[in-house]
């Protein structure tokens, strides 16, 4: 994983970054809600910070986005082993629960 550095100093990401992104979002959804106000340049701030928001979501998420049923949230590179699914257990569990059901109903609609 890339290391960003500030004035030469390694740092590893932690919650800044996560921080980073967040204050990127809601400020891509406030220019999103301003769009319909006709503002001049709404489009073009929306649409740039859009563009910063996928930027470090490919910086600091390289795996992508979570498999998980109805899940946005970007998946955390470890750095090692085979890249990771899911963005946490719990999305994880929720697939699991989802599939284990989907083939209960499959197995019960074959059989009548």
């Amino acid at each position: 994983m890339i290391e960003p550095t500030y004035d030469g100093v390694k740092r590893k990401p932690k919650g800044g970054y996560v921080a980073i992104r967040g204050a990127i979002r809601r400020a891509e959804s406030l220019a999103y809600e301003a769009l319909p106000t006709g503002h001049p340049t709404a489009h073009e701030i929306h649409a740039a910070l859009t563009e910063a928001l996928e930027i470090v979501d490919a910086v600091l998420f390289p795996a992508g986005g979570c498999a998980g049923p109805e899940c946005t949230n970007p998946v955390p590179d470890k750095g090692m082993g085979r890249p990771a699914l899911y963005c946490s257990r719990r999305c994880k569990d929720r697939a699991a629960y989802r599939a284990r059901k989907e083939r209960g109903q499959r197995k019960s609609g074959a059989a009548s």
